[in-house]
């Protein structure tokens, strides 16, 4: 992508890429350097960010975006409403998460997402019921929950 494209058409992009499972375009809009910081954990570079998307195609995510906006200062912020088998596996049908995103030159450096307090009750209750998927322990790992008792 050009060094002066739009923030919100990187984001777009990217997420266009996931929503498809196309790791190849979704890994062309991201920084070398890229650092995800997602409620299942953190990957730092490429290469573990791209370890991280494959993990999402492999368990049919689907991720719609429900808002998108950009801060005065040139941060992405989003909506999204996300799926995949984990979340089924627990008996959720969806998850919302708050992002923000940082574009420079062109290209994503920086992804941070966490759920919305409705969506960590659900994955609590979830718990507390005794269900179990690996993004829940990864969860929990992460410190996006905590340790159970």
């Amino acid at each position: 992508m050009a060094a002066n494209a739009d923030p919100v058409q990187v984001v777009q992009k990217y997420f266009d890429a996931q929503a498809r499972g196309d790791l190849d375009v979704g890994l062309t809009t991201l920084h070398d350097r890229v650092v995800f910081d997602v409620g299942r954990g953190r990957y730092d570079g490429k290469d573990a960010v791209s370890s991280f998307l494959a993990m999402l195609v492999a368990k049919n995510t689907s991720t719609v975006i429900v808002d998108m906006s950009v801060t005065p200062d040139g941060i992405v912020l989003c909506r999204l409403r996300n799926s995949d088998d984990d979340l089924r596996q627990l008996g959720i049908e969806s998850l919302n998460l708050t992002v923000e995103v940082s574009v420079d030159d062109g290209k994503i450096t920086r992804l941070y997402a966490r759920p919305t307090p409705e969506s960590l009750a659900k994955l609590e209750t979830a718990r507390v019921v005794g269900r179990d998927a690996e993004g829940l322990r990864l969860a929990e790992q992460a410190g996006t929950l905590p340790p159970r008792d």
